[in-house]
């Protein structure tokens, strides 16, 4: 599965932000970790900034740097 998958070490996340009139933000989330190191799409939420609050705010993982 080497051959076909990048190892995980190898495999960067990128996301996409777009605002839009209407206050709704759009992430777009891909990585390179598709076949032969292709891109995927990993994930496409369309949040308002308040939801997009509410939802980090809802997490207590975060390490120091992260703040």
């Amino acid at each position: 599965m080497c051959l076909l998958y990048p190892k995980e070490d190898n495999i960067s996340y990128s996301v996409e932000i777009k605002t839009f009139p209407n206050g709704f933000v759009n992430l777009f989330f891909t990585s390179n970790g598709g076949k032969f190191g292709t891109d995927e799409v990993l994930a496409e939420y369309n949040l308002t900034p308040k939801r997009l609050l509410e939802i980090l705010n809802d997490r207590d993982d975060y390490k120091e740097n992260e703040l």
